[in-house]
């Protein structure tokens, strides 16, 4: 609420009383005027003393008002000083303390414009604080140093770490029941790996057997076009020695001989 943010607090403080003191000394001791001139300077300076007294800022006492709310009362006396005179017709009567009056109000205007109102008393206490953290900081390093004191004090580290009988037999159970879950699953991956063996082993024996047999069977095919031939050429070439043996014997027909030899094996 203030144009220039130029008077500190503290400065306006003393402005308030200073204000506060003159409205009611000056109607009552040096400018002499009517009842009702002066008791507008005595409760609107008592008005100003008591606000000042309650704001939180340097120099007040209870400090319940925020300097923020102080600053609308500074406003609001200016306009009774400034009214007062003219609203209550004593301008022609009391002219000396109407000019009082005026130049009061004006000049706490005055003050009010270049009053920095954001004043908050932590602002004062944050520079009191700083140095503290830094001369607790000594402190802080007093356990670091005497921390390889605390090291050397063990003396025996197999004292330090006993373990119990009942914790070493636990131990114990559970690397044995590890052993048994890890020997059996080795054995049922041998006893895996020993089928795989066994049906690659059934699988190229059978590709060997029908191998065998198509073989059998493609020579088997191939024997009857030699045999007609054969007989053809007998037939062309020894007709006569079959007519002159006279025994009347036949040939053997050898691809009924290989058909039987190929279905036995």
């Amino acid at each position: 609420m203030s144009l220039i943010r130029l008077l500190p607090a503290r400065f306006h403080a003393i402005a308030d009383y200073a204000v506060a003191a003159l409205l009611i000394l000056v109607p009552l001791f040096i400018i002499k005027g009517s009842m009702l001139a002066v008791a507008v300077g005595v409760v609107v300076g008592g008005v100003v003393a008591v606000v000042s007294a309650l704001t939180r800022y340097p120099l007040g006492l209870v400090k319940v008002l925020p300097f923020t709310v102080h600053s609308a009362g500074d406003y609001l006396a200016v306009v009774l000083l400034i009214a007062a005179p003219f609203s209550l017709r004593f301008e022609h009567s009391d002219p000396h303390l109407t000019v009082f009056y005026i130049a009061a109000g004006l000049a706490v205007l005055a003050v009010s414009v270049i009053t920095d109102y954001q004043y908050s008393p932590r602002r004062l206490d944050l520079p009191m604080q700083q140095p503290v953290p830094v001369q607790q900081a000594p402190a802080l390093q007093a356990p670091v140093q005497a921390a390889p004191i605390c090291q050397d004090a063990p003396a025996d580290p197999a004292a330090v770490i006993q373990p119990s009988p009942a914790s070493q037999g636990s131990l114990a159970r559970e690397l044995a029941t590890a052993y048994q879950a890890a020997t059996q699953q080795a054995a049922t991956q041998q006893a895996a790996a020993q089928g795989r063996r066994q049906a690659g082993r059934g699988a190229e024996g059978c590709r060997r057997t029908d191998r065998g047999a198509a073989s059998r069977r493609e020579a088997g095919c191939r024997i009857p076009g030699r045999r007609g031939t054969g007989r053809r050429a007998a037939g062309r070439g020894g007709a006569g020695r079959a007519g002159r043996s006279g025994a009347g014997r036949r040939l053997p027909d050898r691809g009924a001989v290989c058909r039987r030899a190929a279905c036995l094996a």
